[in-house]
């Protein structure tokens, strides 16, 4: 996406030159034409204001005021038509004629505007198909028989554009330097590409995630595992909370690792995945599936890992080498192993990368020497959670306990079991994995391919203070009185925290889209009744926006002698007008942490819900929202969450899955040789 004082300028270019036509201003092309082209998740510059749309009269008044502008001033003229030219060359994917037209500006001393420029270094790297270039295909659309540049035209083109930007002065951007090097990883050249991102940076230009993929794809290419984890710890190290990792990122941390990299290495990534995301595409599956199936998943059941369990480092090595014990039936045991530090993977990773990147590598090797301290940052980088020991580095807490209804009670939680050494958990006998897909799991999480239950998964301490911190923060500036939001805040400190929380208006309008219908507390009544019955002893708030109490319904005696039972508990809060009760409600169910539920069926798809990290956000979402219905009667029931979280997990037993996006999971299990439906015990 272009910087935000460039959408302006050309959005006005492009009203000046169809206004002069008589014509309604339109979207600029650049703006509209670049799209994500992965599913990085990144933060654009807000869009400029649509010009205000003119009446016919008015239209052909001001068009007929520009032509005479543009007859008086032929260059002026000129140069709005190449603009407009290069524009539509550049929805059309024409590298070939927009470069005809750049040639004509130079060739008649047209000085075009700086966005012309971005729009062409654009088109010239690649455009949304960059990386099928840097990957070595050639892009088609067999569909609508566009036809794309091939390799050697979009380098010479960008080689030629960036030239004349140097020799005419013209400053690079954000949008110049990430084609850069998109151009430097189709040319194979991941190390120039990494120098051209922190050349962006250097520069103060805004920090997209997205800058940094194309020298992460061109160690991927190579398989450069010390050069793709140098550039993991750096991103980590900006310790900006827009530069969460996607599954792109980590799709991509898997492709590298895959190819050479070790068992730590590749399940460390795993269980940053499992705190970062809940569903997986095919192609990350794909990539998945292909490691567990290679040789190289196979070596970790090598005699190493399987005739000497893990050693503790804690512990004087012993002078002779025991027998492995004899194992029971049931959970595997845990046994401590130790972890390379994260400054030796990040020292190991400095040394081996490319000179053209070597300030972000040394800026990665220090970011990774802090070990967890590096993990603070975006979503913490890959030598640092290897050396956390993949369970206790990950930031998940995971628990097996559960409540009524399928919900886990946050109480007897423990870290995931994974392992920080050189091989999967101790399974004895195991020599392969069985890759099975399209596993489907019962309502309590067990799965006959993996032969274990999954787990609850949540969020750890210091995450559930972070969110609750981001949800204050942007409620203050979202609202429209700021000091509303500190006053409900310093209201929940003296009353809280609460363990139930009733979206009252959620409640009141279920069911009420008919034409006697309308705001019915009978069912926030009922609602409430129902929650302290199965909740005995919790603290239930119920949540309603001013108005709902001045309604004329409110006035019922019924309805005001429950509101004053509500208030003499302290289990009543209406927000003000003018502010969204979203914010309030769910400020009050991320401080209670673990505890915390919501009933509401709001799907919380506003828009404001897209302002939250999506790495707190949504493991929130699955494990704390619970849903309702009402009988034709009046009579509701609940919907507690599942008993497990739909999320990356290794299960007791070894074996690992992978939710995907069809509601079904990817299961690689431990099994003996020559076993086809036997898990290694």
């Amino acid at each position: 996406m272009e910087p935000e004082q460039d959408g302006r300028q050309v959005k006005r270019q492009r009203a000046e030159d169809e206004q002069a036509n008589g014509a309604a201003p339109q979207q600029d092309a650049p703006v509209a034409m670049e799209v994500a082209d992965d599913t990085a998740k990144v933060v654009d510059a807000p869009k400029a204001a649509a010009p205000a749309p003119l009446s016919n009269n008015k239209a052909k008044k001001e068009g007929r005021k520009a032509n005479k502008e543009n007859a008086k001033d032929p260059a002026r003229s000129r140069c709005q038509q190449l603009t407009r030219d290069i524009h539509q060359s550049a929805k059309d994917n024409n590298l070939k004629k927009a470069m005809i037209l750049f040639e004509e500006a130079q060739q008649e001393a047209v000085k075009l505007p700086q966005s012309v420029f971005n729009t062409l270094m654009y088109l010239a790297c690649g455009g949304n198909e960059w990386e099928t270039y840097a990957r070595g295909s050639q892009p088609s659309n067999a569909q609508s028989g566009e036809a794309f540049p091939t390799r050697e035209e979009c380098i010479a083109a960008a080689d030629t554009l960036w030239a004349h930007m140097q020799g005419a002065n013209i400053p690079a951007e954000n949008t110049t330097y990430m084609a850069l090097a998109r151009i430097e990883a189709i040319k194979g050249n991941p190390e120039q590409a990494l120098a051209w991102a922190e050349t962006s940076i250097s520069k103060a230009q805004p920090v997209q995630l997205r800058l940094f993929h194309p020298a992460l794809v061109g160690y991927c290419l190579k398989g450069d595992v010390a050069a793709a984890l140098a550039l993991d710890a750096r991103i980590c190290q900006l310790k900006l909370e827009h530069l969460d990792y996607g599954e792109y990122e980590f799709a991509r941390l898997l492709e590298v690792l895959a190819k050479a990299g070790s068992w730590e290495q590749w399940t460390g990534v795993l269980f940053r995945m499992r705190d970062e995301l809940n569903q997986l595409s095919p192609s990350t599956l794909d990539i998945i599936r292909s490691y567990f199936e290679s040789e190289r998943a196979t070596e970790v059941f090598g005699p190493s890992t399987i005739n000497q369990p893990p050693t503790n480092p804690t512990e004087p090595a012993a002078v002779e080498t025991q027998p492995p014990p004899k194992r029971k039936r049931g959970r595997p045991r845990k046994q401590p192993q130790a972890a390379p530090p994260a400054a030796e993977a990040a020292a190991g990773a400095a040394g081996q990368a490319p000179a053209a990147g070597e300030a972000a590598v040394a800026a990665a090797a220090g970011a990774a020497s802090n070990g967890a301290a590096a993990r603070g940052g975006a979503s913490g980088g890959l030598s640092s959670a290897a050396s956390d020991g993949g369970s206790s580095g990950s930031s998940g807490s995971v628990t097996s306990g559960e409540e009524a209804g399928g919900r886990a009670d946050g109480t007897a939680t423990a870290s995931s079991s994974g392992t920080a050494g050189g091989g999967p958990k101790y399974v004895a006998g195991a020599a392969r994995w069985r890759v099975t897909s399209g596993v489907e799991v019962d309502a309590k999480g067990f799965s006959a391919a993996a032969g274990a239950c999954l787990k609850v998964v949540d969020l750890e301490e210091a995450e559930w203070t972070s969110f609750a911190a981001g949800i204050a923060s942007l409620a203050i500036k979202q609202e429209l009185r700021k000091d509303e939001f500190a006053r409900y805040m310093e209201w929940f400190d003296r009353n809280g925290p609460f363990d139930v929380l009733v979206d009252g208006a959620n409640v009141a309008f279920y069911g009420q889209n008919r034409p006697s219908g309308g705001f019915c507390w009978k069912q926030i009544m009922s609602m409430m009744e129902l929650a302290r019955a199965k909740h005995p002893g919790a603290r239930v708030l119920l949540m309603l926006h001013l108005k709902r109490i001045q309604d004329p319904e409110a006035a019922k005696p019924e309805v005001q002698a429950f509101l004053e039972h509500l208030k003499s508990q302290r289990a009543f809060y209406y927000t003000p007008p003018g502010s969204n009760d979203d914010w309030y409600w769910l400020y009050a169910t991320v401080k209670a942490k673990h505890k915390g539920l919501l009933i509401s069926n709001d799907e919380l798809r506003d828009h404001i819900f897209s302002l939250l990290r999506p790495k707190h956000f949504l493991k929130w979402k699955s494990r704390h929202i619970v849903h309702y219905s009402f009988t034709p009667e009046g009579v509701p029931s609940l919907v507690y969450p599942a008993a497990f979280t739909q999320c990356v997990q290794e299960l007791e037993n070894g074996s690992w899955m992978f939710p995907g996006q069809d509601g079904t999971w990817l299961c690689a299990t431990p099994v003996a040789e020559g076993a086809e439906g036997k898990v290694a015990e």
